[in-house]
């Protein structure tokens, strides 16, 4: 994941940033070597490390997802969740048949 800090009032420059997918055991964390992309723990929760950051004042955070970790993130709320997720995944699909039946008739 990308994180990109951009000054809130004015930007001098954006602060981007990459996240390292970290796994967690029992309160150690441990950097995923050759993994580019965060793994879920829970349905609501990724952990991962960002290295050399100094940013004081107030900034809005842009956050980028990879697929692999919104696939990651379905699955993981699918296992903690897995009502919820029916219902968020039939309303996604609902709106993509939505979405591409417009784009068709074009």
């Amino acid at each position: 994941m990308k994180v990109t800090f951009r000054g809130w009032r004015r930007e001098v420059y954006p602060h981007e940033v990459q996240v390292t997918p970290v796994a967690v055991n029992g309160g150690s964390y441990r950097i995923l070597e050759g993994r580019k992309s965060l793994a879920w723990s829970d349905g609501m929760t990724a952990v991962g490390k960002v290295s050399d950051l100094a940013l004081s004042g107030a900034f809005l955070a842009e956050f980028e997802f990879t697929q692999s970790e919104l696939r990651s993130w379905l699955t993981s709320y699918l296992i903690s969740n897995p009502e919820d997720a029916l219902r968020v995944i039939a309303a996604a699909q609902g709106d993509a048949i939505r979405h591409l039946s417009k784009h068709a008739k074009k």
